[in-house]
């Protein structure tokens, strides 16, 4: 007869010695018995869910840090596989999706305006950060208020592109344009500049306006000598 301690030891070795062999008849099960646990899984919460959510909370808690880093580790490993998962679900989805967030936006407008400021002045730093090379500042002064940054068009074909990814003369810049370089997963071409760098530059590579701007340009180049 082993005892407590003994018994532990040997299931510990027996699980690790057999552990393949376990999951792939958990795999099994689970597969044949989908539909019954998930019903089981759905009931169960429903009768316990304050004591649930009250666990869950205190679990919350006192492993947070630790659940962050975890989630940020399988986040970075398994970044595709999300990526396609979430493309996946919300095309099978769209229609019951773009209803609850319409829902929810008219139910929370004043959070749902926050959030989404919140959210596009993040990208939009995050973006400038890529094209600030790493760093959100502009490339050719180094001046960082995210207020006077923008994307430039290094070639100079701002105004062509924005009409490219607008719908035939609405021509789209700003936010949309953030959004497409993210969508479109940081392109090359682009460059972070403060408005002053990038209308120097407009009027040095005669972008635009050449002429018209050189007393600008000769007034900058005196004041710099």
């Amino acid at each position: 007869m082993r005892s407590k301690d003994e018994q532990n030891e040997y299931s510990k070795q027996y699980y690790k010695d057999h552990k393949k062999e376990k999951l792939e008849l958990a795999k099994l099960y689970y597969q044949k018995q989908k539909a019954n646990i998930a019903e089981k899984k759905k009931v169960y919460y429903q009768s316990h869910k304050e004591d649930i959510i009250v666990k869950k909370k205190k679990h919350y808690l006192v492993h947070k840090i630790e659940k962050a880093e975890y989630n940020k580790e399988y986040r970075q490993v398994h970044k595709l596989e999300l990526s396609e998962h979430k493309k996946k679900y919300y095309q099978g989805n769209k229609i019951e999706i773009t209803v609850k967030l319409r829902k929810y936006s008219q139910n929370h407008r004043e959070k749902a305006i926050r959030y989404g400021r919140e959210y596009r002045q993040k990208r939009k730093c995050d973006i400038l950060t890529h094209y600030g090379n790493g760093k959100c500042v502009c490339v050719r002064c180094g001046f960082d208020d995210i207020r006077a940054l923008c994307i430039d068009h290094i070639n100079g074909d701002g105004a062509k592109h924005r009409k490219q990814i607008g719908d035939g003369d609405n021509v789209k810049g700003g936010a949309y344009l953030y959004r497409w370089l993210q969508i479109n997963k940081y392109p090359e071409g682009f460059q972070t500049l403060c408005f002053n760098c990038n209308q120097i530059k407009k009027v040095e590579n005669k972008e635009v306006g050449g002429g018209k701007h050189k007393s600008v340009v000769q007034h900058i180049e005196h004041d710099n000598k």
